[in-house]
C-alpha cells in the first residue's frame, strides 16, 4: 500500500513539471536555420513533447535563427517558445527568431503553444527578444510581446514584433479564452514594466487572433507590473496597411499602463478609411489608446499623414461603412464629407 501511495505522488508531480526540451545557440551571437542541429545545445533539434509547459529558448545575446520551409521543413510544436537575451547579464543585443518563406514549393508553416517575445531566465523573467516575419504562417495558442513575469527586482522585458508579409493566427484547436496577444507587460505579480510593440508594415500581412490586449493584462492580482504597448501601423507608398482582425480589444486596462498608437506614411494617403483592428465581436472597446503619433488619442482626436487629414474613432462598422455604432478603430478623412444619419449611426459620403 505505501508503494502504490509514493508512485501516485511521483506520477502527479514529474506531470506538472516544466522541461527544456531545446536551447539555441552554443554561444553568443550564433547565427543560422532553425533546423541546424550544430546550432542547438546538445546538437539535435527540438522533438514536439506531449506537455504544453516545456519550453524552447532563443535567450544568447545577439542569437539570430531563421524559421523557413527549406528543404520541405515543418515544425509543429504545442510547446512555449521563449525568445529574449538576458538583460540582467549586460546584454549588448537582443535574441532574433526570422519567420519567413522558403519558396512555393516549401510554405513555411510554423505551429507553437505559447510564443514569447522578450522573455528570459526560464520564462519568468524580462529579456530582450525581436521577431521578423516576412512570409509563412504562425499559428499560436497566444503571443506575449514582452512577457515579464518577474518579482520585485526582476529584469525589464523588451519585446519587438515586426510582421511584413505571411500569417499570423490563433492555434487550431485553441479555446475561445486563448488566442491572445498581450503588447505590453504581462506580470502576474509586483515587478517592473514590460515593454513591448508590435509593427505592422505594409499590407502583406493577415493577422487573425482572437483577443488584442495593450499595456494591459487579465491578471487582477497584477497591482504594479503595468505595461508600456505601442501599435504601429507603417503605411504602404500606396497608402495601404494590413488589419488586425480579433474578437475583441482591450486598451490600458492597468493601473499606470501607456499604450501608444502609431501610424505612419511615405505620402499622402487618399483612402476615406484606414481600417486598422476589427472587432468580429459585439463588444465595444474597452478602454482607449493615451497617443496616437504623439497627441492624446481620445475619439475624434486629428492626425495627419504625410498632408492628408484624417481623425480617430473607436466606433466605426466596417460592415456598414457607418461611425458611431461600431467597435472597429479606424482613421477616417473629416473633410471634405458630408453625413447622412442613419438610426445612432452615420455614413461617410464622398463630396464628388
Amino acid at each position: 500500500m505505501k508503494k502504490t501511495i509514493l508512485l501516485s505522488v511521483l506520477i502527479l508531480s514529474t506531470s506538472t513539471f516544466a522541461a527544456t526540451i531545446g536551447t539555441w545557440g552554443t554561444a553568443d551571437f550564433t547565427v543560422g536555420s532553425w533546423n541546424n542541429a550544430s546550432s542547438w545545445q546538445g546538437g539535435a533539434v527540438p522533438v514536439p513533447t506531449a506537455s504544453t509547459s516545456d519550453e524552447i529558448k532563443v535567450q544568447r545575446q545577439g542569437s539570430d535563427t531563421t524559421i523557413d520551409g527549406v528543404s520541405g521543413a515543418s515544425y509543429d510544436y504545442i510547446q512555449r517558445l521563449s525568445i529574449g537575451s538576458n538583460d540582467a547579464a549586460g546584454a549588448t543585443a537582443p535574441a532574433i527568431v526570422r519567420i519567413q518563406e522558403s519558396d512555393s514549393q516549401n510554405p513555411t508553416v510554423f505551429g507553437m503553444g505559447e510564443f514569447r517575445v522578450g522573455a528570459a531566465q526560464g520564462s519568468d523573467k524580462g529579456g530582450w527578444g525581436e521577431v521578423y516575419q516576412t512570409g509563412g504562417t504562425l499559428s499560436v495558442s497566444d503571443l506575449f510581446i514582452s512577457r515579464n513575469k518577474a518579482q520585485t527586482g526582476g529584469t525589464t522585458g523588451r519585446g519587438l514584433y515586426v510582421i511584413s508579409g505571411g500569417t499570423l493566427q490563433v492555434r487550431s484547436g485553441a479555446s475561445s479564452s486563448a488566442g491572445r496577444i498581450f503588447v505590453g507587460s504581462y506580470a502576474e505579480t509586483s515587478g517592473p514594466a514590460g515593454i513591448g510593440k508590435l509593427v505592422i508594415d505594409g499590407d502583406d500581412a493577415i493577422i487573425s487572433m482572437n483577443h488584442l490586449y495593450v499595456g494591459s493584462n487579465t491578471r487582477t492580482e497584477n497591482t504594479t507590473g503595468a505595461g508600456d504597448g505601442t501599435l504601429e501601423f507603417k503605411l504602404t507608398a500606396a497608402g495601404k496597411v494590413s488589419k488586425i482582425t480579433v474578437v475583441d480589444t482591450r486598451l490600458d486596462q492597468v493601473a499606470d499602463s501607456l499604450t501608444k498608437l502609431l501610424v505612419t506614411a511615405t505620402s499622402a494617403p487618399t483612402d476615406e478609411v484606414i481600417l486598422l483592428i476589427e472587432n468580429t465581436g459585439a463588444a465595444a472597446v474597452l478602454g482607449t489608446f493615451d497617443t496616437i503619433n504623439g497627441i492624446a488619442a481620445s475619439e475624434g482626436a486629428a492626425v495627419n499623414l504625410a498632408g492628408s487629414n484624417y481623425i480617430l474613432t473607436y466606433l466605426y462598422d466596417a460592415v456598414s461603412g457607418t461611425v458611431g455604432a461600431g467597435n472597429d478603430i479606424a482613421l477616417i478623412i473629416p473633410e471634405p464629407v458630408t453625413f447622412a444619419f442613419i438610426g445612432l449611426g452615420y455614413l461617410i459620403i464622398r463630396r464628388k
